[in-house]
């Protein structure tokens, strides 16, 4: 066994560079669509005023209840994962074009309510004289976005499990080119008419480049005709639901921190906030493609139970993505003056106000990055209790410190106010996390909280990393032994060897050809019944592509995949950002 390294290099070669193609793409992916408002209110407020910015603020409360659906998306994505590594394709299917559905059929709805019921509703939302006006003509331009913004969250929300992250890319950056372009063209001749319908066709880009690959029977996930299954969607709405809490305590947050801003400050004070808001936005890309990545991911393998996969990826995740965030917020602060220039102009009591705000005010990026990081993690173990106090706690509280603070130490007080919240709630779940270990710990494992049972023990499954053809018969060999000294039955464990070699050889043959840098894992779990799978970031080879390419003239053609189809009591293959992943159980 010396040639052989059976530690986890490969499995953790394999976690950083999925993930850090998963956090990329959220990033481009969020980026583009916080820039897009960014860029219409840019236009808005250079080509129409005043007023026509005012009244698209009026729209604020419907954009929020639009916000309702990401619920279902961010639930989906989860629940998707877990069933996908655990063999559960039938419930992958199920979900996917049941959410469809009913995402569909609520924002179709929602879309005619605000193109067709736009002259009661501005009045509702409080507009009056030409802001109504205003408004009408927004909401008739902007309605049947809404169906598609949905619609297109889900498909790039899952877009990783089918391996596209090249289409989300091209589809981020249309978005993004889409919104300028269309608002340039469409404001002049179409006025804030224009700028709503720039938002619709933007918006419909990616749906347009993403649909194809959910049309394909092969891809994991897919559409296909069958019932809705609400019971599924009202799971994925139960792991979003973090996402409502938080919209909720923000609410909280905003309202308490506006109004000691503004007994104590005065508009000065809310001008500045609202500079932070937008900053914020900004930053929370960043933040939120970190956190994103790790749901996808974790979601997989915690769905496969793999412990070890599992807490290194959250590792990989606190480390880089703390790390990233803390430079940010260092890069904030150290660019605080000329930043406050940006908005305020330098040398006045407000311009000295903002670049305090610059200089204190974002320290909080990296501890909630960590604190999301901790929230989606019991999110995807299915604490959802903890995660929705957890999520309503954290901006509630910050809201709280504002109002107790800033009477007393002033506005600096109130930049101050995320980064304590933030203190506090780790502080928290450090606590439980002591309680309900009856010890002082920071073991990985156990901050997330993993139940001692969860995944194989070490003694039930052995991992390899495979880095030359050479290994292939040694690891053949290992196999066995390992099944035997577990008194596995001696045909499976010949069966499993078999498959190990047999599976192996072929990434060698399809897979390396061309790559200079590779990994191979290979894990063998002896629990309650025998599992196999594989981890390459190779290129793509499903096995069952190549079982179907036999010829009849040729019937020793793919006769070893064949064998290991035939032997498999299940078998499945996906492809998640660029890394193939093929799980066989005998």
């Amino acid at each position: 066994m010396a040639s052989l390294e059976k530690d986890r290099k490969a499995d953790q070669h394999i976690i950083k560079e999925s993930y850090f193609r998963l956090v990329i793409i959220n990033i481009i992916v969020l980026m583009a669509s916080t820039m897009s408002g960014l860029v219409d209110n840019l236009v808005i407020s250079r080509e129409l005023g005043e007023e026509a910015l005012a009244a698209v603020g009026f729209f604020a409360p419907v954009l929020a209840l639009v916000g309702i659906g990401y619920v279902i998306v961010m639930g989906a994505a989860v629940l998707c994962g877990n069933y996908i590594g655990a063999g559960q394709q039938g419930k992958v299917s199920a979900l996917f074009n049941s959410a469809v559905r009913v995402l569909t059929g609520f924002y179709l709805v929602f879309a005619l309510i605000l193109v067709f019921g736009r002259v009661p509703l501005a009045t509702l939302l409080g507009a009056r004289g030409v802001a109504n006006e205003l408004l009408q003509a927004y909401m008739a331009g902007y309605g049947p976005s809404v169906l598609f913004t949905m619609v297109a969250a889900l498909l790039l929300s899952l877009a990783s499990f089918n391996n596209e992250l090249t289409r989300s890319y091209i589809s981020a950056a249309l978005l993004f080119v889409a919104s300028i372009v269309f608002d340039l063209v469409l404001v002049k001749p179409l006025g804030i008419f224009g700028i709503g319908l720039a938002t619709t066709l933007s918006n419909a880009i990616p749906v347009v480049v993403l649909l194809p690959v959910f049309l394909k029977k092969e891809a994991t996930v897919h559409f296909e005709k069958g019932r809705t299954d609400l019971k599924l969607v009202g799971e994925a709405a139960k792991r979003g639901m973090p996402a409502l809490f938080f919209t909720a305590g923000m609410l909280i947050k905003n309202s308490l921190l506006n109004y000691s801003l503004a007994v104590s400050a005065g508009d000065a004070a809310i001008a500045v906030v609202n500079v932070m808001g937008s900053v914020c936005g900004i930053g929370g890309t960043f933040s939120g493609g970190f956190v994103n990545a790790y749901s996808v991911l974790g979601s997989l393998y915690y769905g496969e139970e793999d412990r070890g996969g599992f807490v290194d990826l959250f590792c990989t995740s606190i480390l880089y993505g703390t790390i990233f965030l803390t430079a940010a917020a260092a890069g904030i602060a150290f660019a605080s003056k000329p930043l406050a220039g940006i908005f305020f102009a330098p040398g006045t009591d407000i311009w000295q106000m903002g670049q305090r705000m610059f200089l204190l005010g974002f320290w909080f990026l990296p501890l909630t990055f960590i604190f999301n990081l901790l929230i989606n993690s019991y999110k995807i173990q299915d604490r959802m209790t903890l995660a929705n106090i957890l999520s309503l706690l954290e901006p509630g509280l910050c809201g709280v410190f504002a109002l107790l603070a800033v009477p007393g130490f002033g506005t600096d007080a109130a930049w101050l106010t995320c980064t304590w919240s933030d203190v506090v709630m780790i502080g928290i779940v450090l606590i439980s996390v002591f309680v309900w270990k009856k010890k002082v710990t920071f073991r990985p494992e156990d901050i997330l909280k993993l139940p001692d049972d969860f995944g194989a023990a070490e003694d039930e499954y052995e991992e390899f990393n495979v880095t030359r053809r050479e290994q292939v018969s040694e690891i053949s060999e290992e196999v066995w032994n390992f099944c035997k000294e577990r008194g596995v039955d001696e045909k499976k464990a010949y069966w499993a060897s078999l498959c190990v070699e047999e599976v192996t050889r072929n990434i060698f043959d399809f897979g390396t050809p061309g790559k200079m840098f590779f990994a191979i894992d290979v894990r063998v779990v002896c629990k309650d019944e025998l599992t196999i799978r594989f981890q390459d970031n190779c290129r793509k080879f499903d096995p069952c592509d190549y079982m179907k390419m036999m010829h009849p003239d040729s019937p020793e053609q793919n006769i070893g995949l064949r064998m290991v189809s035939k032997v498999a009591s299940y078998m499945d293959y996906f492809n998640n950002a660029g890394i193939n992943t093929l799980i066989l159980k005998i």
